[in-house]
């Protein structure tokens, strides 16, 4: 079953539409996994191309399995920033504020950075 671009745009508002009536700290925290997460297909992928001194084939691997972080991202409903830009499409149907908007953004920056930032003390330790 296919949807129409109009479908799915009406879907992402009503998901933008429930973001925002979303307690804070339910955001951040479903940010900072989602930061976790990203990041660990992003230290992934350096760890499988590493010895690899074929190029090309180290590229391919890299771009194999990076994904894997945004595939766990999608099946575990984390908020991560990139995909939540989209919410300016709520926005332009004045679905949402802008404000409500900006609030949502800003707390899924900030917990992605701070997923990351765990993520990259713990692989330094």
């Amino acid at each position: 079953m296919f949807f129409k671009p109009d479908e799915i745009i009406q879907q992402y508002i009503t998901t933008s539409v429930s973001k925002t009536k979303m307690s804070s700290i339910k955001i951040i925290a479903k940010s900072i996994l989602a930061g976790l997460m990203i990041g660990m297909g992003a230290a992934c992928s350096s760890v499988a191309a590493h010895t690899i001194t074929n190029v090309g084939i180290a590229r391919l691997i890299a771009g194999i399995v990076f994904p894997v972080g945004l595939m766990m991202v999608i099946l575990m409903g984390a908020e991560l920033f990139t995909g939540d830009c989209l919410m300016s499409s709520a926005v332009a149907r004045r679905s949402i504020s802008f404000f409500q908007m900006v609030r949502v953004l800003s707390l899924v920056f900030a917990g992605n950075y701070i997923g990351s930032f765990i993520l990259s003390i713990l692989i330094f330790l």
